[in-house]
């Protein structure tokens, strides 16, 4: 989309793709996209430098993970971190051996310390007692590129509700655990993971039958101008949270504030995006009840 005419055209499309959920610009000009599905891939498009709505070729990633993609995040030393979106999905990171070149590299799943290899399974009674110090745990790459699943129940990584979108600001990996209601920060330094927002903990708990909003089903992340983390909702009714930052380091955010709610019933945020304008925020909206209201909305001060 053309952000100064509104004019909307389709770069390129794949005859095999399949769901495709993630996307993500890369440090070296690349953009990422990757496939939400069993057996899902990650794509890496290159564009023409003097047309960023051409792409010149397209090549799968097999070696960042085989696995059901949504979140992508990539970082300025060339790592890229994404999740299996699934109850008893892990998070996962890709180091390429050359910073720009995913072709080769070693993928890693994060393992908690300190737990059995049965509390390392996903466990909806027992999520939130996965936190603390961590390791990233190197994986057999020849699995890899067939089930990064398989690859990191192998190892026994640590398995999550549902891991969907990630996002870096500073050393922090934020990770959205949907049927968690939790968004987990990981410290990228100290290798400590922290239950960052948690329903009921620094933000209400979602009562449908007494029609009280809260915090459930956290989807998609975005950083603010500010640096703090932005948080929207897959449910009903869909919310947009804004983190506060961990002043005091005790692993969760200060507070936390609603910023939105759609009271469409039948939509859902499936993105929210700021662009060079630190005042204008971006959100998509999909399924929703209203008619001609699937689609991006501006929101921008009055």
């Amino acid at each position: 989309m053309d952000l100064k005419t509104g004019e909307v055209s389709e770069m390129i499309r794949g005859d095999d793709w399949s769901r495709l959920d993630g996307i993500r610009w890369t440090p070296w000009g690349t953009l990422l996209f990757a496939e939400e599905t069993s057996g899902g891939r990650l794509f890496e498009a290159y564009l023409d430098p003097k047309d960023l709505t051409t792409v010149t070729r397209v090549e799968e990633r097999r070696e960042v993970g085989i696995m059901r993609h949504e979140g992508i995040e990539a970082t300025e030393d060339g790592t890229v971190y994404v999740i299996d979106e699934l109850n008893g999905g892990s998070i996962y990171k890709f180091e390429p051996t050359k910073r720009g070149d995913l072709s080769e590299g070693q993928l890693y799943a994060l393992k908690l310390d300190g737990l059995s290899d049965a509390e390392q399974k996903w466990n909806s009674d027992t999520f939130t007692d996965k936190a603390g110090s961590f390791e990233w745990v190197p994986l057999d790459m020849d699995q890899v590129v067939v089930d990064a699943d398989t690859a990191s129940n192998e190892v026994n990584a640590t398995e999550f509700g549902r891991p969907e979108d990630v996002e870096v600001i500073g050393k922090t990996l934020y990770v959205n655990n949907t049927s968690e209601d939790r968004t987990v920060a990981i410290d990228l330094n100290e290798k400590r993971l922290s239950s960052y927002v948690l329903a009921g903990e620094n933000v209400p708990a979602e009562n449908r039958e007494s029609g009280m909003t809260g915090f459930n089903n956290p989807d998609n992340l975005a950083q603010g101008p500010d640096g703090r983390l932005w948080i929207a909702e897959d449910n009903f009714m869909s919310d947009i949270w804004v983190a506060g930052k961990d002043k005091d380091h005790d692993g969760q955010a200060d507070d936390v504030k609603q910023f939105a709610s759609l009271v469409d019933s039948g939509a859902e945020i499936s993105g929210i995006y700021f662009g060079k304008d630190p005042k204008t925020l971006f959100l998509s909206i999909q399924h929703p009840d209203k008619p001609l209201a699937d689609g991006v909305w501006k929101v921008t001060p009055c």
